[in-house]
């Protein structure tokens, strides 16, 4: 399972992370919509590891998909919805890399926006859908 565990902004480190609880809080949140789990929160059966990440985002909350320069491609700053948006994200990047016609909202998700002042300003108007 994965979970937002610290809402924090902080710059990547390489330290392992180490929290004796996050297992137990995921499982315990978890809970709340898959309630059989609830028998697992505080005595967790099996040991567990845990593998740390980011969620990786920029100001605007929106991904960066598309072409960085001629055949390097970026897909990625999904902020924690990365599996609800990954078979959308290939279906837009293979029209991407395959020089499809891509649909027009594709260019909110263009790396080259954080340079077009109006798209920004346009973008910016919307709340940023924070999950």
């Amino acid at each position: 399972m994965g979970w937002a565990y610290n809402q924090q902004q902080e710059q990547p480190q390489w330290d392992i992370f180490a929290d004796d609880e996050f297992v137990s809080v995921v499982l315990k949140g978890a809970s709340r919509f898959i309630p059989a789990i609830s028998a697992y929160a505080d005595e967790i059966p099996t040991s567990v590891t845990h593998f740390a990440g980011y969620y990786t985002r920029t100001d605007d909350n929106l991904p960066v998909m598309g072409e960085l320069e001629q055949g390097l491609y970026v897909s990625g700053a999904f902020a924690g919805y990365g599996t609800m948006a990954g078979c959308a994200s290939g279906e837009l990047m293979a029209e991407i890399i395959t020089k499809q016609q891509p649909p027009e909202y594709l260019k909110y998700f263009s790396p080259d926006r954080f340079e077009n002042a109006a798209l920004l300003d346009e973008i910016l108007q919307y709340p940023s859908g924070q999950l």
